[in-house]
């Protein structure tokens, strides 16, 4: 139910149990945080003002390069403090310190230089999936891979999710006998 729901492959579903799983054992600590209540259903500002960023560039149809993506990220942490994004805007905050790593993990050892960083998965906000995906489709998803470090399958995934998403709700309008032709 929850793939047909969503729009998405059962395995998909079965992947985000195992990640949930994964997390819970890696965090024991934070059991159950990984649910969001509605009361903390708010964007951070860090989050808030990465978003608005994407969205300005995907509005404006800015052509962006990894090293873009880097310092905006980076004029984020330096903004709010490294403590408050850490806090605030984990996923913000976990996805930069891996970039990091993989960068000197690619200076340090030159033979993994055609990493496309796969070893890591960070769990995106789905209104930064919604612009990441606008930029991927808008340029490349290769282009969009590199810049963001998100491998391709993944965001094919994401642009899949996001037009069953479109349909699901078109087909919902349709049904309530809002259609239009």
């Amino acid at each position: 139910k929850t793939a047909e729901h969503f729009g998405v492959h059962h395995s998909t579903v079965a992947e985000w149990c195992r990640d949930r799983e994964k997390l819970e054992r890696l965090f024991p600590h934070e059991k159950g945080s990984l649910i969001k209540s509605t009361e903390s259903s708010t964007v951070s500002p860090a989050e808030q003002m990465f978003i608005t960023w994407l969205n300005d560039c995907n509005a404006t149809n800015a052509k962006l390069d990894a090293a873009q993506v880097k310092e905006k990220v980076k004029e984020i942490i330096r903004y709010f403090g490294e403590d408050q994004v850490r806090t605030n805007c984990r996923w913000l905050y976990v996805w930069h310190k891996k970039r990091l790593e993989m960068e000197q993990m690619i200076e340090d050892l030159p033979e993994l230089q055609s990493s496309s960083g796969k070893e890591f998965r960070i769990a995106f906000p789905p209104a930064v999936k919604l612009e990441i995906v606008k930029v991927a489709e808008r340029l490349k998803f290769s282009e969009a891979s590199k810049y963001f470090q998100i491998d391709r399958n993944s965001l094919s995934d994401w642009s899949k999710t996001q037009e069953n998403s479109r349909q699901w709700s078109k087909k919902a309008k349709c049904e309530k006998g809002r259609c239009q032709k």
